[in-house]
Parts: C-alpha cells; structure tokens; sequence
C-alpha cells in the first residue's frame, strides 16, 4: 500500500506509516478514529500500511484467540458504534464459548461476542501523555470495529506480549483488499427493531438529555447497551456522573465511561407497552439503548417509570421517529 497523504494541508506528501506515526507522536490523545479521519482513510487501511511500526497485524482467524484474552487480567473493554462508544474495566475469564460465540456474563455487564465477523486484528503501541499505551483492536469485513481492548495498569503486560507473539499474522505486509459493498449495512443489528415502527413515543433531544442529567441524582441502577455487528455490550450500574466535552456526551461510573456524540442524537423512542428507552440518530437507526432497574427492584422500578412518565407525552416527531397511539 503506497498510498500517500498529505497532512494539514501544507506538508509534502507522506505515506500512511509515516503519517500515522507523526499524529501519534504529535497528537499522543488522539484517537485512531480521528487519525484516520484526518488522513481521509478507514482504520483498518491505516493500521495495514503501518505494520511493522507501532502496529502488528494478528491472525483473526482462530477460535482460542477468544479464550487466550482472560491471561490479560483486567483490560478496558471498548465497543461502540458510529455514534456511541462505552467502555468498561472487566476481565474476560468468565468468557464461554459455543461456536464463534462468546458470552461473559458478571454482575454489572454482559458482552455478546461474534466471533464469526471478528475479520481482523491489530495489535497496537502507541505514546500517550501518560506513556505508552498497548491495544488490540479487531474489525469486521468491511473494516468497521467490532472491539476495543486496551491495557490498563493491573493489566498484564507480559501475558499481552505472549498474545501478540502467539497470535501474530505471517503476513505483516502493507496490502488489505477489503471487500466492495456498502459501509455501514449491519452495523447495529442487534438495536435495530425499533426503526421498524410500532406503538411508541418520540422523546426530543432536550428532554433526553434532562433525563440522562438527572440520573446523578437517583438512585438507580439502569443498564445501557451499544453493539455492533460483531459485539453487543450491557453494562448495568448507577451513574456518577454527567458532563458534556467537546460537542460529545459522557455518561461515568466506577471503571465505566459512555460516550454519545450529541450531534448525532436525533431523539429516543420509548415502546408504549415498554420501559427501555431506544436512542437514535438522523437515519433512525438505533446507536444505543438505555433500560431501568430490573424487575427484582420494584422500589427502584417505580422511581424509573415515574422518570419516563414526566417525558413529553406527544412531542412533534423528530425525522426517522413516529409517534402511534
């Protein structure tokens, strides 16, 4: 891949490798998303060209791969989609297998993992503000990622090494050929039903996010959901805290973070015969789901339906979202 960029307007045409490895030693909080935005590629055409520097291509197509991540201790778990991103502190121990299915179940999250659209990994080493940063980040066919796994401090940083090292691709050139079709079909599948209509309410973005405001300030355990085709992650909790930073939402928890990109967020449907709030962008598609307390807290229960009572009832319908009573 001799792919050539230019990078910021006014520097002399650079390759890919080159043009990662400056961002990353002159922007060391960027993320690889906003990298290869800059550069006008996809992830997963940036991290090809850059294999060999920072960047190991892994064989993504073996089973144990799965299994082999509980040797990493407690990692951040990152799933997102093109509009929302939680992440979480967990341990994937727990992990069963049946087929290329994972499912780990804990107390507070639940991850549903595909492994049949896991298509390809990179192992990465970055500098950070912190120091040096190491994660494994896997896509889908056509290159959209399915997760994100970063080490933390409690991590263990040699059972990684022998990860990389035993799951290394044989083929570190720079040369991906990914598959022609459309980019985005997919891509939520899991959150999706919602788009199809039935009885629900249209909530508009200033109420919802008066509504995510006010979780801080009760006490209740709610769960959130974003998924991809490759992963679907739950996370269940209370919230800490609310704050908004760079046009992005951030929802935070202990070892937890989700992240809503506000201008993507066209409004949330409520099912009227349901209690799960679904969050949607301007196409309707569903970016992630926001549930309350589970049916074995019915004190907490009531203080969560009395929340969504005091949402607009019939508010006009945003594009994408139609109200039916």
């Amino acid at each position: 891949m001799n792919q050539q960029v230019m990078l910021d307007g006014i520097r002399p045409m650079i390759s890919l490798r080159e043009a990662l490895a400056h961002q990353f030693t002159t922007h060391p909080d960027r993320s690889l998303a906003a990298i290869a935005a800059r550069l006008g590629v996809s992830e997963v055409q940036l991290l090809t060209a850059a294999c060999g520097r920072h960047v190991t291509r892994l064989a993504c197509n073996r089973r144990e791969l799965l299994s082999d991540l509980a040797c990493l201790g407690p990692v951040c778990a990152i799933t997102g989609n093109r509009q929302a991103e939680q992440e979480q502190v967990l341990e994937y121990r727990l992990l069963r297998l049946s087929g290329d299915r994972g499912l780990l179940l804990a107390g507070d999250y639940e991850l549903d993992l595909d492994f049949a659209n896991w298509h390809y990994g990179f192992a990465i080493t970055r500098p950070v503000r912190r120091g040096v940063e190491h994660s494994l980040h896997f896509f889908d066919a056509h290159g959209r990622c399915n997760h994100r796994i970063r080490l933390t401090s409690t991590s263990d940083a040699y059972a990684y090494r022998m990860f990389v090292a035993a799951y290394r691709s044989t083929d570190q050139s720079p040369e991906l050929l990914l598959p022609r079709g459309p980019s985005t079909a997919g891509d939520q599948p899991a959150l999706s039903a919602g788009r199809a209509g039935g009885c629900h309410r249209c909530i508009p973005v200033a109420q919802l996010s008066e509504l995510l405001h006010s979780l801080v300030d009760v006490d209740l355990c709610i769960s959130f959901t974003v998924a991809n085709a490759g992963t679907v992650h739950t996370w269940r909790g209370m919230v800490d805290a609310v704050r908004c930073e760079d046009g992005r939402l951030m929802l935070q928890a202990a070892d937890y973070c989700l992240v809503l990109e506000q201008a993507q967020i066209a409004g949330a449907r409520l099912p009227c015969q349901g209690s799960t709030l679904e969050l949607y962008g301007a196409d309707g598609e569903t970016l992630a789901t926001l549930g309350g307390p589970l049916g074995r807290y019915p004190s907490q229960l009531d203080v969560w339906q009395r929340l969504l009572a005091a949402l607009p009832v019939d508010p006009p319908a945003p594009s994408g979202c139609q109200s039916h009573y």
